[in-house]
């Protein structure tokens, strides 16, 4: 007993998925205009490193000027 694993994507979890990484986009970009483009302060905002953050601008289709279209 408790098993806590999702079920499998019934079309739902698809949807669920692309608005949470939606919500993520958003949030770095707010803290990217908030920090004025600072990565680091973006990293330290987000319990992250610099790395990470460029991982997911690359992932989310964010330039480092922050004014590419997503993908």
């Amino acid at each position: 007993g408790g098993d806590c694993a999702l079920p499998a994507n019934d079309g739902n979890g698809k949807r669920a998925k692309e608005r949470l990484a939606e919500k993520e986009r958003q949030i770095i970009l707010e803290l990217l205009a908030e920090h004025a483009g600072n990565i680091s302060r973006v990293a330290r905002d987000m319990d992250g490193s610099r790395n990470t953050v460029y991982r997911k601008m690359q992932l989310h289709g964010i330039c480092k000027g922050y004014s590419c279209a997503a993908n």
